[in-house]
């Protein structure tokens, strides 16, 4: 009986040490994928570039689909298709995950939000909040998010080059000055 007990108990061991093992072989995998994107998108999940996003604290199910878009060509950008272009699903969730799970930049407060801006957000907030952020994995959080790269992507919307059945009728009539107040407005607003 203490035989079988002894055995069972090294057996549970070596069943633990290779989990543990694969746990941290998935890390480092993260780790190293996400070496190529700091060029772009920083170190810590911050953009340098007004037209790149932040990925620090973005929701992990979205910024998964989002890599599986660009991965299968359902979304276009030539940097990001050739660079996620091989990467398994696994990889993109691992990805995902690594960077919703980075602190997001805390923006310094503004002497004055844009007003306009936060009028226009009306369409906003029944899908992002009153605070550019979500509740759902699926939609990303855009309170604190580059201004250029907000502006980039509503026009996508809006033109269809992006493409979003939702998105598509918000944006269809803001004009150029709406979404570059409602754009200046989220980025203005903290995490």
């Amino acid at each position: 009986m203490n035989s079988v007990l002894i055995t069972y108990s090294v057996k549970c061991f070596f069943v633990l040490l290779v989990a543990l093992q694969s746990v941290q072989s998935l890390a480092d995998r993260a780790d190293e994928l996400a070496n190529t994107c700091v060029a772009c998108h920083g170190a810590k999940g911050i953009s340098n570039n007004t037209n790149w996003p932040n990925l620090a604290g973005q929701k992990s199910g979205y910024l998964e689909a989002q890599l599986r878009a660009f991965r299968d060509g359902t979304r276009l950008d030539p940097l990001m298709n050739s660079t996620v272009k091989g990467l398994s699903d696994q990889d993109l969730k691992s990805l995902a995950q690594h960077f919703s799970s980075l602190t997001p930049k805390i923006s310094s407060a503004v002497a004055k939000s844009n007003q306009a801006g936060m009028n226009v957000r009306a369409r906003c907030v029944s899908c992002h909040g009153m605070q550019g952020k979500t509740v759902n994995d699926q939609w990303p959080n855009i309170s604190g998010q580059k201004m250029g790269y907000l502006q980039k992507q509503l026009k996508a919307f809006r033109d269809g080059s992006r493409h979003s059945e939702v998105m598509a009728v918000i944006v269809k009539d803001f004009t150029d000055q709406q979404i570059e107040d409602v754009s200046e407005y989220y980025s203005q607003q903290g995490h």
